[in-house]
Parts: structure tokens; C-alpha cells; sequence
């Protein structure tokens, strides 16, 4: 059974789901600054094989900052 990013890190790591979205969160930050996403995931003890799976959170991650900056730019925020 493959298992997806967030539920590796509920089950391999232990993290509870909010946990794991602060973490999906945090690597997803990292990329923003440039940090390899393969690398990312070496540092919570994940293999590689999860990087599609962080890339598909990531645009997600991207498509709510957009979102944020367009809110603020309207003066929703």
C-alpha cells in the first residue's frame, strides 16, 4: 500500500494531522526559500518518494498565498 505525505507522517512519524499540516506547511516554506524538497523530506526521515505528493501541496500552499495577496490587495484583510 503506497502511503500519501500526510499519512507517512502520521504513521511513521507519529504526528498527529495538525501536526503534519504544520509540518507540510513548514516544507512548504522552505521551498519558497529555495530549499530542496528532496532534502526536506530527508530531514523528517522521509524517502524521496514523497516529493510529488509535497509538490502537489505546495502549488496548493502557492494558489492560498495568491489568494492572501489578492485579499489584502482588495482590502478584505
Amino acid at each position: 500500500m503506497k502511503l500519501n505525505l500526510m499519512t507517512a507522517l502520521c504513521s511513521r512519524n507519529g504526528y498527529s494531522v495538525q501536526e503534519s499540516v504544520t509540518a507540510i506547511r513548514e516544507m512548504c516554506r522552505g521551498i519558497d526559500y529555495g530549499q530542496d524538497p528532496e532534502e526536506l523530506l530527508e530531514q523528517l526521515g522521509l524517502e524521496p518518494d514523497y516529493v510529488m505528493d509535497l509538490l502537489d501541496y505546495y502549488s496548493d500552499y502557492m494558489d492560498e498565498q495568491e489568494l492572501r495577496t489578492e485579499d489584502i490587495q482588495d482590502g478584505i484583510l
